[in-house]
């Protein structure tokens, strides 16, 4: 129950647009703007007069240094990130799935000193636009005020275009979650498709449930591969989603505008389709 409770307040912060996140075993906190991979080191200060290529950013060395704030490092890391192309595929092992994500889908990119080092995490964060589902041009955890970010691609976002934020993580024995988010809400919130005051609403059941003074709205489905609860704040203009994908072991806690609500399949089929273009695999066993 207490680990219930902490989750339940990191994602009232992240709602509440605060990059304030706990993840795996060894908890990782995005605070403010800094990113997963951790602050800046120095590292080759010849480069910060260096005109470099994008071939050269592709063949940078992985470096590991320790941690600094030097802020010639941090415009060192943004002109270089300036050069990565948002289509750049990058390694990663997710508990014991493998796949290539594309630079521009990580929320919270790399350091660009670490572009070419092992990438193993215990929760995955992502970005991607609906519908459309292509990458974002900036990280949108450095533009918490809208999901809807002008880019030059795209200037003026369409009412049904923005960003959906998802965490991914395995689940299971051996891992820090043993049970899915949105199977414990189902159980605990008592929505049960059908039953008294809970009706159908865009292909999702809806409810309103009472936490403590709040007043907290539910949508939800639930079928023999996947579960879905998205809950809103009504004071909030962001809701939270969980889903379990059952046949991958893997759960995936969504962030996005509350008018994107009606687009909950855009948003989990999107996923999936990602995933599924992103190569996921297990590991394999030698």
């Amino acid at each position: 129950m207490l680990r219930r409770l902490l989750q339940f307040f990191k994602r009232l912060l992240l709602v509440s647009g605060l990059a304030v996140i706990g993840v795996g075993s060894g908890t990782a906190f995005l605070v403010a703007g800094l990113n997963m991979w951790g602050v800046l080191s120095i590292h080759d200060r010849s480069a910060l007069g260096k005109q470099e290529t994008r071939e050269d950013i592709y063949n940078l060395p992985c470096d590991d240094a320790k941690l600094d704030t030097s802020q010639e490092n941090f415009e060192l890391n943004r002109r270089r990130s300036a050069l990565i192309e948002l289509t750049h595929p990058i390694d990663v092992n997710l508990g014991p799935w493998k796949l290539i994500v594309p630079w521009g889908y990580w929320e919270g990119r790399p350091l660009v000193r670490t572009l070419n080092c092992p990438h193993s995490v215990d929760a995955l964060w992502l970005q991607y636009w609906i519908p459309t589902l292509d990458a974002p041009e900036a990280d949108i955890s450095y533009n918490a005020k809208t999901d809807s970010p002008a880019e030059e691609r795209r200037p003026n976002p369409k009412a049904d275009e923005s960003v959906v934020r998802a965490m991914l993580k395995p689940y299971g024995e051996g891992f820090y979650d043993k049970r899915p988010m949105a199977g414990w809400l189902i159980g605990s919130r008592h929505l049960a498709a059908g039953a008294a005051g809970i009706i159908q609403d865009d292909g999702l059941w809806r409810t309103t449930v009472p936490v403590g003074d709040l007043k907290t709205i539910y949508w939800f489905r639930s079928s023999e591969i996947e579960d879905l609860v998205i809950q809103c704040d009504p004071s909030s203009t962001r809701c939270m989603g969980d889903v379990d994908f059952k046949d991958l072991n893997l759960e995936a806690t969504l962030i996005f505008n509350k008018v994107a609500v009606s687009q909950h399949a855009i948003i989990v089929d999107g996923l999936r389709t990602l995933l599924s273009r992103w190569q996921l695999e297990k590991h394999v066993s030698n």
